[in-house]
């Protein structure tokens, strides 16, 4: 992982490179949080006096720590916050994600970049610490009229997408309907959302995309609670002919759910190391603001003998007993639990006991 990121019950380890066998415990770790020995499902270890410390929290080690804990986590934990080499902050605090302060033991060694070729040479540095940047072309869309508009793109590679992209929230027998559920697919990254003034408790935000057939998608929603929170944005399954997720490049659409109206954003994104403001697998981007627009305006296309009022259902899908059995549990191949109106190959298992393979489309 580019950055480690867990539910708090799982134990992380530095280990030596070359080692052989099940090498995953404490007397084979350079450094280590939590214990394979007092792993318990669920449940965090405490760390610095704070109770299951390393669930729903952030952790940074002291810029005192010079030493790995080689291993020793209940040394490393400590039993307070003056013993413990560690910093427990609340969950999603990323102040200081990208980098890490330290004391340095009054070294005398400067960090940066030491290559004299690359754009961000530092003449006074005396270790190159791999920051070194330099100049290549960045492919993606260079109209700053479009949507997927991209600041840092030097070569237009054609990937600029236009409005009106058509999209329907009101109709669900619309041919380009979408609401705010996505597909847990294999890749995501994770999107960081400020507190802001402009939403209300309740309101859901999602992040969209344009899928195929130049219609929206959504790649990952969550509702505000009123605090600073994250969802995941969920990346195109290439295992899959269909396009179902966001994939790597593309630029994000937030629409908000209130009340039972969508309405479009104007939203701004931290472009800053180590976010990212277009989608890449296993990274990070960060809504530094956001807030409502215009109501978005749908435009549904609806299949015959369907009325502006979408009542007239056209067909019933109960008919073949697809639906009429009660169903107990949904997964993919996977083994994953999914809605049942999820699309793809699903494994069905209903109340009767009985277990049967689907080929699921919503339209």
């Amino acid at each position: 992982f580019q950055y480690c990121c867990g539910n708090g019950d799982d134990a992380y380890a530095l280990m030596l490179a070359g080692l052989e066998g099940d090498v995953f415990d404490s007397s084979n770790a350079l450094d280590i949080i939590g214990h394979e020995d007092t792993w318990q499902e669920n449940i965090g270890w405490d760390v610095a006096g704070v109770e299951q410390g390393t669930k729903n929290h952030t952790l940074v080690r002291k810029s005192s720590v010079l030493e790995h804990n080689a291993g020793n986590w209940s040394l490393s934990a400590g039993t307070n916050a003056d013993n413990s080499e560690w910093i427990v902050l609340e969950m999603d605090d990323w102040s200081n994600l990208g980098f890490h302060n330290y004391d340095g033991n009054n070294s005398t060694d400067v960090f940066g970049c030491t290559d004299s070729s690359a754009l961000n040479f530092n003449p006074n540095a005396t270790v190159d610490d791999g920051s070194c940047e330099y100049n290549q072309d960045i492919f993606g869309c260079t109209d700053s009229s479009a949507l997927n508009f991209n600041p840092n793109a030097t070569v237009d590679d054609g990937s600029c997408q236009y409005m009106p992209i058509t999209g329907c929230y009101w109709c669900e027998f619309a041919a380009n309907y979408f609401d705010f559920s996505a597909n847990s697919t294999m890749a995501n990254m994770t999107i960081a959302l400020v507190d802001s003034p402009e939403l209300i408790i309740g309101d859901t935000i999602g992040a969209f995309y344009v899928n195929d057939d130049g219609f929206m998608s959504c790649g990952g929603s969550v509702v505000f609670n009123g605090e600073t929170m994250a969802m995941a944005a969920w990346g195109d399954d290439i295992s899959t002919s269909m396009i179902d997720g966001f994939q790597v490049g593309d630029s994000f659409i937030f629409l908000i759910l209130r009340e039972g109206v969508v309405y479009e954003t104007e939203f701004t994104l931290n472009t800053t190391s180590p976010f990212t403001d277009i989608y890449s697998d296993n990274a990070f981007a960060q809504v530094t603001e956001i807030s409502i627009a215009n109501e978005f305006i749908e435009e549904c296309i609806l299949p015959l003998e369907i009325g502006d009022d979408c009542s007239d259902e056209f067909f019933n899908i109960s008919e073949d007993g697809f639906f009429s059995k009660p169903h107990f549990m949904t997964v993919d191949l996977f083994g994953r639990n999914v809605p049942c109106s999820s699309e793809g190959i699903q494994i069905r298992q209903y109340e009767d006991g009985t277990v049967e393979k689907v080929y699921f489309l919503n339209h």
